[in-house]
């Protein structure tokens, strides 16, 4: 049988050749920057029950579901928290719900924004009186700690010269205040709620 022609040796040397650049190009890439391929699970930070950024989460859950792509939801209890998450790398955390103007390029040089999903403005429930003197020796639920909305409430208080100290604040979850709200347990309620979301017409709703 004739032996190949060196022309024909070359060809198959530099297509060896090649494979072996590109399998240790991969193999570099993995060691030194990761897994090159786009990820097929992806963990996110969302918000707590009952919240619009729980609600985000779940259609993204299911969204992406279809595409291939399996997303763990983390029920977190507001945006504060989710920053907190995706600036800790052993967290776990890629993807989370974060309000506008909670962070910056330069207090959080590594994140990137990915675009706004909605329009969220601050809500206050009340019953009685809307002047800020209503407020005072009131129960107030500004949500808990890691809510970005307990953030911006305290921020108004202050804006508006009410001392918190004159306050009975409660840092109680969005379901939960609403309730108390109806209840009549709570004077005052903050929320950052989507303006579609059902729940703000279920807790503006008058109560007898």
């Amino acid at each position: 049988m004739a032996s190949a022609s060196p022309a024909r040796v070359r060809r198959r040397l530099v297509v060896g050749l090649f494979v072996l650049a590109l399998l240790g190009a991969v193999v570099w890439l993995t060691l030194t920057v990761g897994n090159p391929f786009p990820p097929r699970t992806i963990t996110m930070a969302t918000g707590p029950p009952g919240s619009s950024f729980r609600a985000f989460g779940d259609r993204y859950r299911e969204v992406l579901r279809r595409k291939g792509i399996e997303v763990r939801v983390i029920p977190t209890k507001g945006g504060v928290e989710n920053l907190t998450r995706l600036r800790d790398p052993r967290s776990g955390v890629s993807v989370a719900f974060v309000e506008s103007g909670l962070t910056s390029r330069e207090t959080s040089p590594d994140l990137v924004s990915l675009g706004a999903v909605s329009v969220e403005p601050l809500w206050w429930f009340f019953r009685g009186g809307t002047s800020p003197r209503s407020l005072v020796g009131k129960r107030v639920s500004i949500e808990p700690e890691g809510s970005v909305t307990r953030v911006l409430a305290r921020r108004l208080l202050a804006l508006n010269a009410v001392d918190e100290s004159s306050l009975q604040l409660l840092g109680l979850p969005p379901e939960q205040a609403a309730d108390a709200l109806r209840r009549g347990t709570a004077i005052r309620l903050a929320r950052i709620l989507s303006m579609r979301r059902p729940s703000i017409s279920t807790t503006s709703k008058r109560q007898p």
